[in-house]
């Protein structure tokens, strides 16, 4: 054992095991990481039917191990820099004071991450929304800005790429998808005369999709972001929808407005007496009366829904699809309809009855997080058709007249649609508040109006304000 070498293998191997005894045991650093899930999605598998949206559970862009708003392994089709980040945090975020992209979120956004030119497209949607809201008088059209037409021509150029050979190109989801959110951006930008052609180009690239609509409804977000691009500008431009609507949409207003979600509510119901006089003036028009009360049960749900909470813009899917199939209705019902066989006098009330109704479920929309909800050409329109109310023979439905005089100043009142000067709008607004005053006082009540259709949780607080003139400063 005199051997030095063999002497200092042994000295090395036993120190070793000694020095591996002697270690501290290190720490077990494990991460744990909750995925999260959009519940709009999962909302159909709990209640046990289906919701009207898409099934594919995706991870939601949530927090996760430092990732601020966007989940760390959500996938996107771009990278991101800062900017985009924060646009895309702006879509996902619950504080409602700096965004409200909630309505058919789910669709869009899933339409959104299949491609690069319509994520892009995404983007610059969201700046406008951002842009809306950051106006102090929270203006109903969004101005274009250098970062909106930023990503906006990224998508454009995109777009174009696979259109150069359009009699070669096959219609693809990612086209579709990119044309429903290019149509999107025309309507919020306040650009109608761009809306209308972008509009035609995404109807003939439905029609032109291999197998047609019912081939595009196994893409159900897809099929629900073409709708609700379509809907949104009909709504504003007051036109009729060439899409029908995704037959899922349908069958949740028939299921729910039925009574499944509460009892039905008739218009009208506290005063028998204008429901009459108008069965009498429309009751050759079924549908027509079918709509209105269809209008008073949706009212009556959001009412009790809002007394549960101030903000349902969350797991409000079914009242959200409610709403879509109610404007589509009265964006079809025309006055000069011949088929409807309306004298003139008929005609006027209709129409001036529609577009106060149009009225009535914008600000229901707004509520479900369809922000923003431009009202400006309805309310020119209805204010066209009340002008020459004198014109009218109104003979029992004069409740109905002072009702929509009410609903239009409260629309006009709360928000610049009217786009006029500030002291124009003031002055129409006193001219208002005068005769709708004179006529509560001299024909009807407050309450008595009320019982026509009323929302009083959007509506009670502005209404005594407007009637004792206390709109000028928190509403223009």
């Amino acid at each position: 054992m005199h051997d030095q070498a063999t002497l200092r293998r042994i000295r090395r191997h036993a120190m070793k095991n000694i020095g591996f005894q002697r270690r501290r045991p290190k720490k077990k650093r494990n991460i744990s990481i909750q995925l999260e899930f959009i519940e709009d999605l999962t909302s159909s598998l709990i209640s046990g039917h289906d919701s009207g949206y898409a099934s594919p559970l995706l991870p939601s862009p949530a927090p996760a191990i430092g990732g601020g708003s966007i989940h760390t392994f959500f996938h996107l089709p771009i990278e991101l820099d800062d900017i985009g980040k924060g646009l895309l945090a702006n879509i996902w975020t619950s504080d409602y004071s700096i965004s409200c992209q909630s309505a058919h979120r789910p669709d869009w956004f899933m339409t959104g991450t299949a491609d690069e030119a319509t994520f892009y497209q995404v983007l610059a949607n969201s700046e406008l929304y951002f842009e809306v809201l950051r106006s102090p008088q929270r203006s109903q059209v969004g101005q274009e800005t250098s970062l909106s037409i930023y990503y906006h021509q990224k998508a454009v150029t995109l777009q174009r790429k696979r259109l150069e050979n359009v009699f070669k190109t096959q219609v693809t989801e990612a086209m579709l998808g990119t044309a429903a959110s290019l149509l999107l951006y025309a309507e919020m930008s306040g650009n109608a005369t761009w809306w209308l052609p972008q509009q035609k180009g995404m109807i003939e690239m439905a029609r032109a999709f291999e197998g047609g609509l019912a081939a595009l409804d196994r893409n159900r977000p897809l099929r629900a972001a073409c709708s609700w691009a379509e809907l949104r500008g009909a709504f504003v431009l007051d036109l009729s929808c060439s899409l029908p609507l995704p037959s899922w949409w349908q069958q949740e207003f028939d299921r729910g407005i039925n009574g499944d979600h509460g009892p039905v509510v008739l218009w009208a119901a506290e005063d028998p007496g204008l429901r009459d006089e108008f069965s009498k003036v429309f009751g050759h028009v079924p549908h027509w009366l079918e709509t209105l009360d269809a209008i008073a049960t949706l009212a009556g749900v959001v009412s009790s829904r809002l007394q549960e909470t101030a903000c349902i813009r969350q797991q409000q899917d079914d009242v959200l699809l409610w709403t879509d199939v109610i404007a589509y209705r009265l964006l079809c019902f025309r006055a000069n309809d011949t088929t409807l066989s309306l004298n003139d006098n008929q005609r006027s009330i209709l129409e001036a009855c529609r577009l106060t109704l149009l009225i009535f479920v914008a600000a229901i929309y707004r509520c479900l997080g369809a922000h923003p909800c431009n009202t400006r050409i309805l309310l020119q329109k209805q204010q066209q058709h009340l002008f020459r109310s004198h014109m009218v023979d109104w003979g029992g439905l004069g409740k109905l007249l002072v009702w929509m005089e009410l609903i239009a100043s409260l629309e006009g009142a709360s928000f610049d649609v009217m786009h006029v000067p500030k002291d124009e709008l003031q002055r129409w607004l006193l001219e208002k508040q005068l005769g709708l005053t004179k006529l509560l006082s001299h024909s009807f009540n407050l309450a008595s109006v009320r019982q026509v259709l009323w929302l009083p949780e959007l509506f009670d607080l502005k209404v005594t304000a407007f009637v004792k003139g206390e709109w000028h400063r928190d509403w223009i």
